[in-house]
């Protein structure tokens, strides 16, 4: 770490010089254009290249030197204009962030640190946003309230009114109290039973009927008449005549029982001639025979054959048909019963098919198919459908228990389904009250965070392309701000482009106060990283000269937060930044950065130094004052509206004594000087700039009167009278300028800092 610097023989250090003592961690110098401050950053911009090649420093800084606080010397990183000349050019930046993993093989685990990286962001900035009203966002009409609380309480009322109208009865047009309720509800989920969406509906019905009557249970489907014929063993004989005739086992042996019982039903159309060799070979010894054959007993079991078939078939039609009036139940699963149904009449058609079979070739063996199975499942679902019913006529016993109780267990279903809504908005607010009690260590916390992530996310990257990694990082930060003007989108490997909102190529159009912006966020990621492939940077020191010229407050705003980010972080004991330098002429961006804490610092030791540069009077010679805080630094612009205060107030008073009248020497150089800190330095608004907003925003002045105030000022402070001639401003003079003073804070929106300023 460096502990002092000398300035000496160069520019505005002349005779000894100055030096810079015991210097910090970080270390806020401040002075106003024209005092060196340029001077100090392009030295240490020299002796940062003497330090990593060796190579001479410019004659120019011959006396100017460098004390180490011990035998590390640090890598010196200088942001200044030359910085800016060097890495801003034809749309180009070079690539950054190598450091020594393979990208590819870790990619997965960046994505799952990226998304807990923007998370904690998030959570950071909202801390850094919200501290004021923490405690009121979860308040009725307050941020989290409204964002994790107010849709899902209009989603559980517009739905459970819609379902059951009396839920909110009396307290439809109190939202208040409808969401007390919905939170009463949600608390007491663990202690209740929520009803299922199918028992919710069937309460819902019975408390809207009229009039409502028990359901009688239905009658499950005797199937024994059915199953009985199936088994009846005459499906499994083979039926034949009689073996007492002498051809009777010719008949049997080669199975022609079937075929001649077909043959003798034509002997009454053939007489003699044989029905089979068609020969006149019919005798009725014969036919006494046969008829013989195809006796009394096997008559019998045709007819038996016959009967069982078409009983089977007219009890199956009647349990069919039975079954087919079940399908029209409202407790039924009509459609899978239908479907049991179908493969049970399928069945059937196949039984009956068989029976059929049997009729016409009695000898045959015939395999009849089970209906149990079938019927059993037909049962079941019948079954279940009583239990249904049971359930329904138990409710309709306890309806009014039930249309009392329906309005909570309507809310208490739509709660349950909106739970998670629900519980994120409770957790939220435990989370925000936690918060805000202790806001800046949590903030502190989540920073600390913050930057392991980002390290862990650095420290994979060892692979990934130098364009890659600087368009996504500093979009990341563009995106962390909201700010929409530009981004970057890559354009080779070693290089990107600029864009604009539409998506045009905004290399050639870009603002000096954009081209600020992009330049320091590429310098804000050298601090993290080499743009050396598979080269570590090591351990850094930052000296940063006036990031902000010709920024809008919105960019200035932007920066503060980034460099207070870095000051915080250089007190991390594993960070690769050591110390910063910070350079500015501008008293509110001093201010921001003086209040910025360090990490681990305290108030007896905060490691920071300040120093104030100023011109010594009559040499012109650059001094430095060491300050022991920023408040320094402030109480000389504030002195001045002191200063313009009193002026006013003698101004407006009733003694006429010359003494009294001092205000004439100094007031022009007084209110000078405030128009350039604010104006000039603070706001970055040019005297042309501010004179035409006086021609479109003023109804008293006109450009014309801006503009000599402007002349008025610098005349009666740059130089004095030679003739001996008393030529002060007179009181009217004075009195005139001081209005269009005012004018000037009114027409630039900044009114407020009069008025304050003023008392």
């Amino acid at each position: 770490m460096i502990s002092s610097i000398l300035m000496k023989d160069v520019a505005s250090y002349k005779g000894e010089g100055v030096t810079f003592e015991g210097m910090d961690k970080v270390n806020l110098i401040f002075g106003s254009n024209g005092t060196g401050k340029t001077t100090i950053s392009t030295f240490m911009k020299e002796y940062s290249g003497y330090l990593e090649t060796g190579a001479a420093v410019d004659g120019r800084f011959a006396q100017c030197g460098v004390t180490w606080a011990d035998d590390s010397r640090q890598k010196i990183l200088v942001y200044n204009r030359q910085f800016k000349k060097e890495n801003i050019g034809q749309g180009n930046i070079p690539g950054v962030f190598i450091m020594g993993k393979d990208a590819v093989d870790n990619a997965q685990e960046i994505e799952n640190l990226e998304k807990k990286l923007a998370d904690k962001t998030t959570a950071a900035e909202n801390l850094r946003t919200q501290a004021s009203t923490l405690r009121s966002s979860v308040l009725p009409g307050g941020g989290i309230y409204k964002a994790y609380f107010e849709k899902a309480g209009d989603k559980i009322y517009n739905e459970a009114t819609s379902h059951y109208d009396d839920t909110f009865k009396n307290i439809k047009k109190d939202y208040v109290k409808r969401l007390e309720r919905i939170i009463d509800a949600y608390n007491r989920l663990t202690t209740v039973e929520v009803l299922s969406e199918e028992k919710l509906k069937e309460h819902i019905s019975i408390a809207n009927q009229a009039t409502a009557n028990p359901i009688p249970e239905l009658k499950v489907v005797d199937i024994s008449p059915l199953i009985e014929i199936e088994k009846d063993t005459i499906w499994s004989k083979a039926v034949v005549g009689s073996g007492d005739i002498d051809f009777a086992g010719f008949i049997n042996d080669l199975n022609l029982s079937d075929w001649v019982k077909k043959g003798m039903e034509k002997l009454p159309q053939t007489g003699d001639v044989c029905p089979f060799c068609q020969q006149h070979t019919i005798t009725s010894s014969i036919i006494e025979k046969l008829n013989s054959y195809f006796d009394e007993s096997y008559e019998k079991d045709i007819e038996t054959i016959r009967r069982l078939t078409t009983t089977y078939e007219r009890k199956a039609i009647a349990i069919i048909e039975t079954i087919r009036t079940l399908e029209q139940c409202e407790y039924v699963d009509s459609q899978e019963l239908d479907k049991m149904t179908d493969n049970l009449e399928n069945l059937i058609r196949r039984n009956l098919t068989q029976m059929r079979q049997k009729i016409d070739f009695p000898s045959c063996k015939v395999d009849m198919e089970d209906c149990t199975p079938v019927l059993k499942d037909i049962n079941g679902a019948i079954s279940m459908a009583n239990t249904k019913i049971v359930s329904r006529n138990s409710l309709i016993v306890q309806k009014r228990k039930i249309k009392r109780a329906l309005p909570q267990r309507v809310l208490e279903f739509f709660v349950k389904k909106y739970e998670a809504d629900i519980e994120a908005y409770v957790k939220e607010k435990e989370t925000a009250l936690i918060k805000a009690q202790a806001l800046d260590s949590e903030l502190e916390k989540t920073n600390t965070e913050i930057n392991h992530i980002d390290q862990k996310i650095s420290d994979l990257r060892a692979q990934s392309s130098d364009s890659t990694a600087v368009v996504e990082r500093i979009n990341k930060v563009l995106l962390k701000h909201n700010y929409k003007s530009f981004h970057l989108e890559n354009f080779d490997d070693s290089s990107y482009r600029i864009v604009r909102k539409n998506g045009e190529d905004a290399s050639e159009t870009l603002s000096e106060g954009e081209e600020t912006l992009i330049t320091f966020l590429y310098f804000l990621q050298l601090l993290e990283g080499s743009t050396v492939r598979g080269k570590d940077s090591g351990e850094l020191i930052a000296v940063i000269d006036d990031p902000i010229s010709s920024l809008d407050n919105n960019i200035l705003t932007f920066i503060a937060r980034e460099i207070k980010d870095l000051i915080f972080r250089v007190g991390y004991d594993d960070s690769k930044l050591r110390q910063l330098i910070i350079l500015t002429h501008n008293i509110n961006f001093h201010k921001s950065l003086a209040k910025g804490p360090v990490y681990g610092s305290n108030t007896k030791s905060p490691q920071k130094a300040y120093y104030i540069l100023e011109k010594s009077l009559g040499t012109e010679c650059t001094i430095v004052r060491k300050s022991a805080n920023s408040g320094e630094v402030e109480s000389e612009y504030n002195e001045m509206w002191n200063l313009l205060k009193r002026a006013y107030s003698k101004l407006n008073s009733d003694n006429t004594e010359e003494e009294n009248r001092d205000y004439k020497y100094t007031i022009q150089n007084t209110m000078r000087r405030i128009y350039e800190t604010f104006f000039s330095n603070t706001c970055g608004m040019r005297d042309q700039e501010i004179a035409n907003l006086f021609e479109h925003k003023s109804n008293l002045y006109k450009s014309a009167d801006c503009r000599n105030l402007i002349e008025w000022l610098n005349e009666g402070s740059h130089s004095v009278s030679l003739s001996g001639y008393n030529d002060l401003p007179s009181d009217e003079v004075i009195k005139e300028y001081l209005a269009i003073f005012e004018e000037m804070f009114r027409v630039t929106g900044n009114i407020g800092q009069f008025k304050k300023l003023m008392g």
